[in-house]
């Protein structure tokens, strides 16, 4: 209700020339208060001045995703294990994974810990079901590939690397240790041949030769050596074999905020 306006004192007729006003000064005093209502209203909640002086909203500040918390925990726990600290390392990766289970580099992560600690059936285990929810990396196949080699299961050593190389057609270091797994596979078959027909002399000249190329590569390598992009070397991971293991992931990590994509 607007305010009401004194009338005329009682006993006191009223002209239609007080009348007319009374009326006028009732309809302003409507309109005053609608107006301060408004006034009021637009108060109470002011909106934000960009850097142009057009009134805009201020933006929510932004949710910290599961994303970011997981790319916050592999890069801690790298930084670790680049220290040196594999068992404090593993203990990070693992306990960010119960967060954030699906996340690929800390599952990558925590394959090459175990790997590098000896445990190598863990360590396979977990490249197995990495491979298995993200067939497009091809960087998990080469180290179950050296995890096979190192065991002398070439054959499965031959056929992860052969996905690697289906997932990643570029990818060298797969290339390389397949040469290096063809390397054993032939020796062996050099060897399987004198046990048939010891006096073979072509077979017995492969063989020398064949031995002397694995002997020489045998060293374990560091995949990352040649990008920048990945870790530091990590020779535990081959031990006993023949080819190399990486230490990272190529593709670039997730920056905070965003989904993490699988590489490749």
């Amino acid at each position: 209700m607007p305010p009401s306006i004194a009338s005329a004192p009682r006993g006191r007729a009223q002209t239609p020339v007080s009348r007319a006003r009374s009326a006028s000064l009732r309809v302003a005093a409507f309109a005053l208060a609608l107006l301060a209502g408004a006034a009021s209203a637009q108060v109470s909640q002011p909106p934000a001045l960009g850097a142009t002086g057009a009134r805009q909203r201020l933006p929510a500040p932004l949710p910290r995703t599961e994303a970011s918390v997981a790319y916050e925990a592999w890069r801690a726990a790298s930084a670790v294990h680049r220290d040196g600290d594999r068992p404090r390392a593993l203990r990070m990766t693992e306990e960010a994974l119960r967060t954030s289970p699906r996340d690929a580099q800390l599952r990558f992560l925590r394959a090459v810990l175990l790997a590098e600690m000896g445990r190598r059936t863990d360590a396979i285990e977990a490249f197995e079901t990495l491979v298995a929810d993200f067939p497009e990396l091809p960087e998990p196949y080469n180290n179950l590939a050296v995890l096979h080699a190192g065991a002398g299961d070439l054959e499965r050593a031959r056929n992860a690397l052969e996905e690697a190389i289906r997932a990643l057609p570029d990818y060298g270091l797969a290339h390389e240790n397949l040469g290096d797994v063809y390397l054993r596979m032939a020796q062996r078959a050099y060897e399987l041949a004198l046990r048939v027909e010891p006096t073979r002399r072509s077979a017995q000249d492969k063989l020398v030769m064949a031995r002397e190329l694995v002997q020489r590569v045998g060293t374990p390598r560091n995949g990352g050596a040649a990008a920048a992009t990945r870790s530091p070397s990590s020779t535990g991971a081959a031990a006993g074999a023949t080819m190399a293991p990486d230490a990272a992931m190529s593709a670039p990590s997730p920056t905070p905020g965003t989904a993490p994509a699988p590489a490749r």
